[in-house]
């Protein structure tokens, strides 16, 4: 989050000089008569910022459930043209990958409940 940090010149001019070995200014240093005025990024991102990172997020685990759902369907047609008898391995190998999927299935529906409930959180 961006931040404001004031010194007045030549009082604080030895604070000044800490402050600015620890804190990269964001932007050029403002000279004000007699005051030095800093504005430098904490770290912390701001609600704003989280909450946007959160929808990205969401629409990210909502493409990826749909390329799942697509593989989905793939592989269940694919299981549909195979015989259980004279393709065992093979059937086996499909069911494994469609098992596999349902269970990425529901942990991205894990993820996507928990980033829309922070979500919710935030913007109260």
């Amino acid at each position: 989050m961006l931040q404001v940090a004031t010194f007045s010149l030549p009082d604080q001019q030895s604070d000044a000089n800490e402050f600015l070995k620890t804190h990269v200014p964001d932007g050029p240093l403002n000279f004000n008569r007699d005051m030095i005025v800093v504005f430098y990024d904490d770290g912390v991102p701001s609600s704003a910022e989280e909450v946007a990172h959160l929808r990205e997020l969401s629409r990210a685990c909502s493409q990826s459930k749909i390329q799942l759902e697509v593989a989905l369907e793939v592989l269940k047609l694919q299981r549909a043209d195979l015989n259980p008898k004279k393709n065992a391995g093979q059937f086996e190998e499909v069911n494994a990958q469609i098992t596999d999927i349902h269970r990425k299935l529901d942990t991205l529906q894990v993820k996507y409940t928990f980033v829309q409930s922070r979500i919710a959180e935030l913007t109260k």
